[in-house]
């Protein structure tokens, strides 16, 4: 016969491990699903990525800004900044059919006072939205896919402080003279959007149907008055992204036009929707809203994901495992080589009644522990113990583990050992505990 002290715990090293593993990927699925969501943006018919490629073709420094990239505001010239958001004030909406997807007119949010501060902060070139999503998806120009032009046009009113008016094309391509270079070349655009009555100066096109203007941006009072409040307004992105590069002399135009913005020097085309410019002087006081910046996007994700894995671990740790075991120690593990040794002579001498009697207050000793913890004194009465323990719980069933556990005049030692632990194993299996072996 052998003897067992309590178990130990299961190490829960490994299962948080697992756990933190799976966090880890589940936040860098996220990020790679909403990654590829942006890089189908940028690459597709109403992106400008194919802007930046022909512009550093054509000798003008230009670069793409997206998501992760730091960049020194030091070394731009020109912030070129593609708007995908007809309402400035509202979030999104999220469609649920292949229909809405296809009519959806904002794919990505932008806060007014983020677009606000990247003019004040960089010379910035904005690019009114033209195109529903269905454009991106389908690569087809229709004019059922156009956005709708009210809502742009409120848009600009609140740039502005005047919304404007967009001209009704006269046929389905437009022609417009660029001020840029010697003045011959001409800027063809499918279906145009150019504005009339907003009050900025026409640099591509009139002040009656204006495509490129330098305008000012409209500032409630009092709010950032030390900085620059010009920018300039291009109202047909067709001019620069890739459905439009290949029209006319776009491609042309828009190397002269972000060269002469640019004064020759680094491009971005700025897809972030934070603001990642600051010209602000070193001795700027600081302020809350400094650090509430790092709890922002894209960071959300990976504090969500941080807050995910504590909290398992924490569950894992409480809940799961509760206190912890304790090893067989002093003189508990004492108790258990006497009784062994004890057991041993008994057998030898044939004295089975003293032997089965050892075995059941071994295994009274072991099931106390497992109900009622590792705090339970191995050198009290195991049985009384359990007994008063289970009494208010199943009075039937302390009685039965009394007389399964006390020795009757003649009866068979192998009768009431057997009678003992399946009595014993019942308790066991009651209080949700497994019985363990002898």
């Amino acid at each position: 016969m052998s003897s067992t002290g309590t178990p130990t715990a299961r190490d829960p090293r490994g299962t948080v491990l697992v756990i933190a593993l799976g966090v880890a990927a589940i936040a860098i699925l996220l990020w790679l699903t909403s990654g590829e969501r942006e890089r189908n943006l940028r690459q597709s018919a109403v992106g400008f990525d194919a802007l930046a490629i022909w512009l550093r073709d054509s000798g003008q420094p230009a670069r793409v800004a997206s998501g992760w990239e730091r960049i020194d505001p030091a070394d731009v010239w020109l912030r070129i900044l593609p708007l995908y958001d007809v309402d400035l004030d509202a979030r999104r909406s999220q469609p649920d059919n292949e229909k809405a997807i296809l009519a959806h007119q904002s794919e990505v949010d932008i806060r007014l006072e983020e677009l606000r501060e990247k003019i004040w902060y960089l010379p910035t070139l904005v690019v009114l939205p033209k195109w529903r999503s269905g454009m991106r998806l389908t690569g087809v120009a229709h004019p059922d896919l156009l956005n709708d032009e009210g809502a742009v046009e409120e848009l600009v009113g609140e740039l502005l402080g005047t919304p404007g008016e967009f001209v009704p094309p006269t046929g389905d391509f437009g022609t417009f003279t660029s001020s840029f270079g010697d003045g011959s070349l001409q800027a063809t655009l499918y279906l145009p959007r150019a504005l009339k009555g907003s009050g900025c100066d026409p640099l591509i096109g009139t002040a009656e149907a204006m495509i490129l203007g330098f305008c000012m941006l409209e500032v409630p009072t009092d709010d950032q008055p030390n900085y620059d409040n010009s920018f300039w307004l291009l109202t047909d992105p067709d001019l620069m992204n890739a459905h439009g590069l290949r029209l006319g002399d776009n491609a042309d135009i828009a190397t002269e036009t972000v060269a002469y913005l640019a004064s020759g020097e680094l491009a971005v085309i700025d897809y972030m929707t934070s603001v990642w410019s600051n010209r602000r002087s070193n001795n700027a006081e600081r302020s809350w809203a400094d650090l509430l910046r790092f709890f922002g996007p894209p960071f959300g994700v990976l504090w969500a994901g941080l807050a995910a894995t504590v909290a398992l671990v924490l569950w894992r740790a409480t809940v799961r495992y509760g206190a912890p075991l304790h090893r067989t120690t002093g003189r508990r593990a004492s108790k258990d080589v006497s009784v062994e040794a004890t057991a041993r002579i008994l057998r030898l001498s044939g004295h089975d009644d003293e032997l089965v009697s050892a075995l059941v207050r071994q295994r009274l000793d072991l099931a106390a522990g497992e109900l009622m913890g590792p705090h339970f004194r191995a050198d009290t009465d195991a049985l009384t113990r359990m007994v008063d323990w289970i009494r208010p719980r199943n009075a039937e069933l302390a009685e039965a583990l009394a007389r399964s556990a006390d020795a009757q005049d003649g009866e068979d030692p192998l009768q009431r050992l057997d009678d003992f632990e399946t009595t014993l194993a019942q308790v066991l299996n009651d209080f949700g505990r497994t019985p363990r072996p002898g």
